[in-house]
């Protein structure tokens, strides 16, 4: 059978859709600062399609672009270097492993981070001075927009599904950080704005984010310097009841959203791991979760092979066999074409080959495999597939200092 590795080469970059607010919610700011806000959504409606503007958005491929190395200074957002921190690799590990961070794994990480600089082009290093309490979280989301933890409470760190909709974290005028620095945050952290920016403070107010797996919904960002922040950027107050714990005065979270326009320029990682992390602005850099061509198919294969998994446990080999055929009806969770999207990075083909070995091999051995022969081999085998192409990440606010690349400064 040919693999899906070996119908596609590589591409620089894919053709997806985006999330943005909706122009027909965007009104004049009432505060008179003669910007825009876009209306704020109903807690329990802001995860439905119909209240965004899905646009069409070419995001290129870093790993596959020899000639771009993105900088948090110029582009909003770059990378730092984990591959050498053991007991932050170790936690992590035990994080992936078990689907969700336990108190102890969120303390081993910020211990491991805090204190630390890491070169961050440019003759620079960025010092992570602190990590706030607040903000630390793990995000899992399945091929397709799956959600993987129907009805799980989203308060706290763990069950956070990936953020879709295009924004900006925090608004440097807005709350909470307005309570928290008394109204000087825009003269303390490095940012743009619609109203002002600062470019000379070298302390920033940053997302650290840790990919576990990002086959699937990887996380895109704009190239902040493609924006035009005074007719795209979009005041918005985001209730946080449902899944942070904060006094009345600090409920309602000051962040921004966005109107999309074909200048803005996207970016992505397909080929990361824990071993590296994005660094970002909280306070400018735009960003959003997305659905890969060829997810679908993964997702199809996916529930192939839950079924496959509940027809060995009854012991069923018609069964196996039966589900290890794709659907033509949609009854796999596909649109019943089978063929339903080409996977174009190099992850996720690998990924979804190793689901279709795994679904041939059982339809190929259905009777073994229901007799125990080997049933615990591919059991594991294909579990393992399926875990990759669930997509889980770690994300962390910090404070940063940009410090010079010399010694002794760079001695962590």
């Amino acid at each position: 059978m040919q693999t899906t590795s070996q119908r596609v080469e590589r591409v620089e970059a894919v053709e997806t859709k985006m999330s943005f607010a909706l122009p027909q919610n965007v009104e004049p700011d009432p505060r008179g600062s003669g910007l825009l806000r876009a209306k704020t959504l109903d807690p329990d409606r802001m995860g439905l399609p119909e209240n965004y503007d899905h646009q069409p958005c070419s995001v290129r491929d870093c790993s596959a672009l020899d000639d771009f190395t993105p900088n948090i200074v110029e582009h909003g957002f770059g990378y730092i270097d984990l591959s050498q921190l053991g007991s932050l690799q170790e936690a992590l590990q035990r994080v992936s492993e078990a689907g969700q961070v336990q108190d102890s794994d969120a303390s081993a990480i910020r211990g491991a981070l805090r204190g630390r600089s890491f070169p961050i082009g440019n003759g620079k290093r960025m010092l992570v001075f602190y990590i706030a309490p607040e903000g630390f979280i793990m995000r899992t989301a399945g091929p397709n927009g799956r959600d993987m933890n129907p009805g799980a409470s989203r308060n706290g760190i763990n069950n956070h599904i990936a953020a879709g909709a295009v924004h900006v974290d925090q608004d440097v005028d807005g709350t909470p950080v307005k309570q928290i620095l008394r109204d000087n945050a825009p003269r303390v952290f490095h940012h743009d704005s619609p109203l002002h920016n600062n470019a000379r403070s070298p302390v920033f107010l940053l997302n650290i984010w840790i990919p576990l797996a990002q086959e699937t919904a990887p996380l895109a960002l704009m190239d902040k310097r493609s924006l035009d922040r005074s007719r795209h950027q979009l005041r918005y107050g985001l209730p946080t009841d449902s899944f942070l714990k904060r006094s009345a005065d600090r409920a309602v979270n000051d962040i921004w959203m966005m109107l999309h326009d074909q200048g803005q320029q996207w970016y992505f990682t397909s080929e990361f791991d824990s071993r590296r992390a994005y660094i970002f602005e909280t306070l400018s850099t735009p960003h959003g979760a997305f659905i890969l061509p060829g997810e679908d198919r993964a997702d199809a294969r996916y529930r192939q092979l839950e079924a496959i998994m509940a027809a060995l446990h009854d012991g069923e080999a018609n069964a196996v066999r039966h589900a290890a055929q794709p659907s033509t009806d949609g009854s796999d969770g596909s649109d019943g074409s089978d063929e339903t999207g080409e996977p174009l990075t190099l992850p996720l083909r690998r990924s979804i080959d190793a689901m279709e070995a795994a679904i041939a091999h059982a339809s190929e051995h259905a009777d073994a495999l229901c007799r125990g022969e080997g049933v615990a081999q591919w059991r594991q085998r294909a579990q393992g597939a399926m875990d990759r192409v669930v997509r889980k990440s770690i994300e962390m606010r910090a404070v940063g200092l940009m410090i010079p690349d010399v010694w002794p400064l760079n001695r962590r």
